[in-house]
């Protein structure tokens, strides 16, 4: 069951809200929940990953052009009484936004490697139990190729019998024709 304190949700993508109430995760074979969830077991949360449109992506980024473009307006048009061009405020605004964009990109590139690191984990698990799969089909292969073995021999040794029960049934025949 998904609880609400245990939901971290990117903006954006196919699913951008979470239900009110809890509900069951379907989940594949290997555990994992199926579809756009990734679950952190190290953190014990739901991550909902979204996938990003190019629409997605054109409207972020015309969006930062904006946002800059205001800024250097406010800046080329906010003029003191004493005629300065520059305010304080807005150079401390502009540097708040900075840092506040920085922090979003480390935030972001943190996110961006722990996904990475949970996905090259399960490719790293995927391989192993690969592996596993093969050796097992190889260990099978073997023993059907000494039961085809066995068989042959089997069969080999009752053409035999066959053969050495009619010789002494024959041998018996001509023992009594010729008595």
């Amino acid at each position: 069951m998904i609880q609400k304190n245990n939901i971290i949700q990117f903006p954006g993508g196919e699913q951008t809200t979470f239900e009110q109430t809890p509900r069951d995760i379907t989940v594949n074979d290997a555990g994992l929940p199926i579809g756009n969830i990734i679950k952190e077991a190290f953190l014990d949360r739901i991550v909902f990953v979204p996938r990003v449109s190019e629409r997605q992506e054109n409207l972020r980024n015309e969006l930062m052009q904006r946002i800059v473009q205001t800024a250097q307006a406010i800046n080329e048009t906010a003029v003191t009484r004493e005629g300065e061009t520059q305010v304080d405020w807005q150079e401390k605004y502009l540097d708040k936004l900075d840092r506040d964009i920085g922090e979003i990109k480390q935030s972001l590139q943190a996110t961006e490697e722990r996904i990475a690191a949970m996905v090259s984990q399960t490719l790293g698990e995927i391989r192993d139990r690969d592996n596993q799969r093969h050796a097992e089909v190889q260990t099978i292969r073997a023993d059907m190729q000494a039961i085809r073995s066995d068989n042959e021999e089997t069969r080999r040794w009752i053409i035999g019998m066959a053969i050495a029960t009619i010789l002494g049934i024959a041998a018996m025949v001509v023992t009594v024709l010729l008595k």
